[in-house]
């Protein structure tokens, strides 16, 4: 067991904005929800950091498929996360290395929560569950000896207000190593999907990052931009710290930026990553307006 400290700084795009789906509205007795419907371990995660080496590479398939030939093996993940003290979201994860050159996983999502109907005035009128159920297949294929390609393909289905709406939608990556003197450099084109009922487009994300490591200082720059229909918001920046006390035991802390009102808002979090030989205990804190978000992550690699 080593004693040495070690620092990674990173400034990454979060993937999710504020909880602005927390309310449905009724109009001319039809239902919609303000609600980004791709469930995706990386959507819970983003609020403690996104594209950081020591994550399961598991974690990082929704954020980028193409993540997930840097697995070993066969690995596993569970998570369980609560979200505003009205989201509850589980998590299961597999991933297999076939070979050097390909790699195959699945994901299933289950969300539930309490939301409150409101009409065009936003007069309270009920409160009822919103329930996401998302199943996600995701191959990589490594086409050169440093870059891979990978794809993934999420099947929705989504329950408002005893209305049922089946989705699709397709995410698609690259990654490249640039060598050890200058990183690597990951790109992704996520979410691209619509809801088949309610014949309605998904919100699109694109995804840019460069990373580069100098002994034990790691710098990550990130540029994440969310589409939905022809709106386009700047992305938002979070910088965390990541130290390494000893190895077994890791620990972060983050705080987000955004740049649509130019000030540091209050989505900061902190958590800690235990290792155990192959099993790995992530927790992570942050607190809101709206209530703590936390979420509890075991991971297994053979």
């Amino acid at each position: 067991m080593g004693t040495k400290i070690s620092f990674r700084i990173l400034v990454i795009g979060l993937l999710i904005s504020p909880p602005a789906f927390a309310e449905v509205v009724q109009r001319d007795g039809t239902f919609s929800a303000n609600f980004l419907r791709l469930p995706t371990n990386a959507t819970v995660l983003a609020m403690q950091q996104a594209d950081s080496d020591w994550l399961n590479p598991l974690t990082m398939v929704s954020i980028n498929p193409a993540r997930l030939i840097r697995l070993k093996g066969i690995a596993g993940q569970f998570s369980y996360a609560n979200m505003f003290d009205l989201i509850d979201s589980h998590n299961l994860s597999f991933g297999y290395r076939i070979n050097k050159k390909n790699a195959l996983g699945a994901n299933i999502f289950y969300l539930n929560t309490k939301i409150p109907l409101t009409d065009e005035r936003g007069a309270g009128l009920d409160t009822f569950n919103y329930t996401d159920i998302a199943t996600e297949i995701v191959y990589a294929y490594r086409f050169l000896p440093t870059a891979a390609f990978g794809l993934s393909t999420k099947f929705l289905l989504e329950n408002i207000y005893q209305q049922t709406s089946n989705g699709l939608a397709v995410s698609a990556g690259l990654y490249t190593d640039l060598g050890p003197d200058n990183g690597y450099l990951s790109f992704a084109v996520r979410n691209a999907g619509f809801m088949f009922n309610q014949s309605s487009s998904l919100p699109l994300d694109l995804y840019l990052n460069w990373t580069k490591s100098v002994s034990y200082l790691s710098l990550s720059l990130a540029i994440n931009e969310k589409i939905e229909q022809i709106n386009s918001r700047l992305p938002d920046a979070v910088a965390a710290l990541i130290f390494r006390p000893i190895e077994i035991i890791d620990g972060y802390f983050s705080c987000r930026y955004s740049p649509e009102n130019s000030s540091f808002n209050e989505a900061w979090a902190s958590g800690i990553k235990i290792k155990i030989h192959s099993l790995n205990i992530n927790y992570g804190f942050s607190p809101h307006s709206l209530g703590a978000r936390q979420i509890v992550t075991l991971s297994w690699i053979w």
